[in-house]
């Protein structure tokens, strides 16, 4: 116990004691390796920082270049350009390609076991990345908003075409609903078989719930010409059975021509609303075109 607590005295008084010279030489020679030592890795180490520096740059650019890519596709999206949207998903496959590479070589541990001080450098050259493209950054934030605003107006548009589907379903049977009365089946059979007729050209290609989702405003006014001719018929149809007093007494009858009225009601509500969120679409993608060329999708006429 004694000889060990000499020892550490020895230690502690090594560099202020002349007896013991010859330690004291070793400690000088000890000191002037590291000296050396540090002197030469001096290079070393102004190039790791450097490394360092580069390979955060780049993961910077790396994870950029990926941003401006999904740019691209919501805009492709947005526009319906599917052509366009398949080319720019192969880009992002190569930029995640690019990204793995890069990770490969520098992964997460890179960045995480550098020291606290580094670890503020790299937040710093990150954000001076992206202040300097601070345009597109800008641009991002607004066109997700943008792509938000434009799967609700997709949204909208399936429940209208629910709502249109309900009627191609609600008129077939009100028509059968009129077989009760015989009197009005043979005096008003040409009115009925009209607008079987109108029906049939309305749904023989699906146009009747599909083309009003069309961005091309020629194929919408065709679409609602169409819808205006069938509402026209069925409209004048509603209106001569109210002169057949048995049809009008008929529980059916009067549930399902109740039902066509609602829906009808709910159908111009829902265009409505469809048309109020495509010119507020409108005014968001002024601020984005003419870069992006944004298309708009035409408004209903409610006329």
């Amino acid at each position: 116990m004694r000889s060990t607590l000499l020892k550490i005295t020895i230690m502690r008084v090594i560099g202020y004691s002349s007896k013991k010279r010859d330690k004291l030489n070793v400690n000088y020679l000890h000191k002037y390796i590291l000296l050396c030592l540090f002197v030469f890795s001096l290079p070393m180490l102004s190039y790791a920082q450097e490394e360092y520096i580069k390979a955060t740059e780049q993961k910077a650019k790396l994870n950029f270049n990926k941003e401006k890519l999904y740019i691209e596709l919501i805009i492709a999206s947005l526009n319906e350009d599917k052509s366009k949207n398949d080319i720019i998903v192969l880009e992002i496959r190569k930029a995640q390609q690019e990204l793995q590479k890069f990770s490969e070589i520098y992964p997460d541990r890179y960045f995480s076991e550098i020291g606290p001080e580094k670890i503020i450098r790299v937040q710093q050259i990150e954000a001076d990345f992206r202040t300097k493209h601070r345009n597109e950054i800008y641009k991002w934030e607004k066109i997700k908003n943008l792509e938000k605003k434009f799967y609700d107006i997709i949204s909208q548009e399936s429940k209208i075409s629910s709502a249109f589907q309900r009627k191609l379903d609600i008129i077939p049977s009100l028509i059968n609903a009129t077989k009760s009365d015989g009197d009005f089946w043979r005096a008003e059979r040409s009115s009925v078989e009209n607008i079987i007729k109108i029906m049939h050209q309305a749904t023989s290609s699906g146009s009747y719930t599909n083309n009003f989702k069309s961005s091309n405003s020629t194929t919408l006014k065709e679409y609602q010409d169409m819808i205006r001719s069938l509402d026209t018929a069925f409209d004048n149809f509603i209106g001569i059975s109210s002169k057949y007093p048995l049809l009008q007494n008929d529980y059916n009858f009067k549930n399902l021509k109740s039902q066509y009225v609602d829906n009808k009601t709910n159908i111009v509500a829902e265009q409505k609303k469809y048309n109020e969120m495509i010119r507020a679409y409108k005014v968001l993608t002024e601020e984005l075109n003419p870069e992006y060329n944004i298309r708009i999708k035409p408004l209903f006429s409610m006329d």
